[in-house]
């Protein structure tokens, strides 16, 4: 992959990996899995909190040096030319003295969590240094309950059930709504957000929040409170399975199931569309992103589902966008505070199995909704401004700024954005999404009968036959 950095008067590969040393983060740039955070449920918050006598935040170290970190962390690399350093210092000038006088762990995040809401941008959180990193005891990834998500008319709604898991067992069904897993709402998680948080946003975090409670230690049980289509409320206990897919570590984050599917489709006229879907973008997931467009390469078009892909490693995108174009092209460009990097498209001419091949030059459908974050929405955008690829579906996020994470003293993680996003079309995707070329809404109701409307008008496209 290239990268291709510009400052002038300095070396701009050794500033810019310099800096990512510096924070002592991994040599990458990340838009990071704000998802695999998971949020403690208010009881496993309780039982984080220490009691009085425990006395010093954290590790031992006070609030005020943390607080420090962080707020310098972000003063160094923030995007804003219109923030000077008046700014700078009413912002640590506020929340400096309460950060120094918070009197647990969990307080001192509501400051620092506090403050990054006023910036006003995505890519700003703590992550509890004691936070479980999705790995049970045994050593495995976290358990599910086999079923997917999706934010529908402001409900979390079951849009997948997958084959003999916990859900599937438990007669859960598509088109029945999420109300409560263990006792706590979904919903309420949205509704406690910072005002400051974007409206845009308000379905990925729903998503997220309803995810985070399903999901806990492989073996364990809970109890959710659904509302199938006929309005009937159902309680299903239900036994977490382990995660189905490949388990990842980088960095900081916790620990994925990574994992992807690609099949064929086949039209009423017998034309063949290949359909590729996976929901991380990790390093580990591209020799299977490989071997799956060389699958589809005899096929009248392909679609890219980056639904329920709330993001990952950025530079992925070189590679992967390069299956699809036979000269490099920008898919856009990474500004931070003093230089930039250009996200280019490095054409495909091996196959996964070493052989010769031109890049697929047949059309390219991209699926989005309100779960694809992040680096799924820089792919998106990109794609779809560099005219390669129409995008169907729902408006996403609009939460596309390039991030890092830092260890802070007391032991918690920083993550920060430090960098714009802008597509070749001269388009921010932060705060906007990215808006699909043709706009299908999933309802309740035809997921319940077993439709995918943005699936069923992607293939129609990419396979030439009119609606």
């Amino acid at each position: 992959m290239v990268l291709r950095l510009s400052r002038s008067g300095r070396n701009p590969d050794a500033m810019h990996f310099g800096c990512l040393r510096r924070c002592a983060c991994i040599p990458a740039l990340l838009v990071c899995l704000g998802i695999w955070l998971f949020p403690a449920t208010p009881a496993e918050a309780a039982e984080q909190t220490p009691s009085p006598a425990a006395g010093a935040v954290g590790l031992g170290v006070d609030g005020a040096a943390t607080f420090d970190a962080a707020w310098q962390a972000i003063h160094d690399t923030f995007v804003d030319e219109g923030r000077t350093e008046a700014d700078w210092a009413v912002l640590r000038d506020e929340f400096r003295p309460r950060a120094a006088s918070a009197g647990s762990p969990e307080a001192l995040r509501g400051v620092l969590r506090e403050m990054l809401a006023r910036l006003g941008r995505s890519h700003f959180d703590i992550l509890p240094g004691n936070a479980p990193m999705t790995v049970s005891a045994g050593g495995d990834v976290t358990g599910d309950l086999g079923v997917e998500i999706t934010p529908i008319d402001g409900h979390p709604v079951v849009t997948k059930v997958l084959q003999a898991g916990p859900a599937d067992r438990g007669g859960v069904r598509p088109g029945w709504i999420v109300e409560q897993v263990g006792g706590h709402d979904p919903r309420m998680a949205v509704a406690s957000a910072s005002a400051s948080a974007a409206a845009e946003r308000s379905g990925f975090r729903l998503w997220a929040a309803t995810v985070g409670l399903l999901r806990g230690a492989t073996g364990s049980t809970v109890s959710v409170g659904f509302r199938d289509p006929s309005g009937r409320a159902v309680a299903v206990p239900m036994t977490r399975d382990a995660q189905q897919g490949q388990p990842v570590k980088l960095g900081y984050l916790p620990t994925l199931a990574a994992h992807l599917e690609h099949r064929l489709l086949t039209t009423a006229g017998g034309r063949q569309v290949g359909y590729i879907h996976f929901n991380v973008w990790m390093p580990a997931l591209a020799p299977a992103i490989d071997r799956a467009v060389d699958a589809c390469r005899g096929a009248a078009g392909i679609i890219l589902d980056l639904r329920q892909n709330p993001g990952g490693v950025l530079t992925m995108l070189m590679g992967v966008s390069g299956h699809f174009f036979d000269s490099p092209r920008s898919l856009g460009t990474l500004r931070t505070r003093d230089s930039e990097l250009r996200l280019v498209a490095n054409p495909r001419f091996v196959s996964a199995e070493g052989t010769r091949v031109s890049p697929y030059s047949g059309p390219v459908a991209i699926l989005v909704d309100e779960t694809s974050y992040s680096a799924s929405e820089v792919f998106a955008g990109g794609m779809q401004a560099a005219a390669r690829a129409r995008v169907f579906g729902a408006r996403t996020p609009g939460g596309a700024l390039p991030a890092l994470m830092r260890k802070l003293p007391n032991g918690d993680v920083l993550e920060y954005a430090i960098a714009d996003f802008v597509t070749v079309s001269g388009e921010r995707i932060e705060g906007r999404g990215v808006v699909p070329d043709e706009r299908v809404e999933r309802s309740r109701v035809g997921v319940a009968a077993g439709d995918d409307a943005v699936l069923d008008a992607a293939v129609r496209w990419a396979a030439g036959v009119a609606p």
